[in-house]
């Protein structure tokens, strides 16, 4: 998997670019595959876990 340059922070309303995560079943995430159909919320918490 490719690592993202750090970018500014987008601006509310901005779409989102398309990625994909690792699932905590195992299998993996794009965005891609929720747009359009459901809301999609990113929570990302440093040492959380």
């Amino acid at each position: 998997m490719e690592r993202m340059e750090r970018t500014e922070m987008p601006g509310v309303g901005t779409r989102a670019p398309n990625f994909r995560l690792p699932a905590a079943q195992g299998s993996d995430i794009a965005l891609e595959d929720y747009r359009g159909k459901r809301n999609v919320v990113l929570w990302f918490s440093k040492g959380l876990f």
